[in-house]
């Protein structure tokens, strides 16, 4: 089994010093958690040369970026077209830090379900 940590644990740490602190404590990867103002910086909003300096600093370290971990939900049908815009968004950044995995919530279930 490999541990991974998400970035709520390490918020003021930039990804340079996240992907140093999982290989001082023997963690394979991590989980940069998006939109929520971590150090890290991992955003969709990333250049394509950004996004080339975060994941070559995750392949130097020998740190798998596990997961992105986002706060898109889908339980409420009428913001579904701005999630799915999002997640497409989202998509394109793990692909281009090759990340394998989007966490994505369903959230609250509506009334009558």
């Amino acid at each position: 089994m490999q541990y991974a940590f998400i970035s709520f644990s390490t918020l003021r740490l930039t990804l340079d010093e996240m992907c140093a602190v999982a290989r001082r404590f023997g963690y394979a990867g991590i989980e940069p958690r998006m939109d929520a103002g971590h150090a890290h910086g991992v955003e969709t909003g990333l250049s394509a040369g950004e996004r080339a300096r975060h994941r070559d600093i995750a392949l130097r370290h020998g740190v798998t970026l596990a997961c992105l971990a986002t706060s898109l939900k889908y339980a409420d049908a009428a913001n579904n077209p701005r999630m799915i815009a999002d997640t497409l968004e989202c998509i394109d950044l793990a692909g281009d830090l090759g990340i394998p995995v989007l966490r994505v919530f369903g959230g609250a279930i509506p009334m009558g379900v």
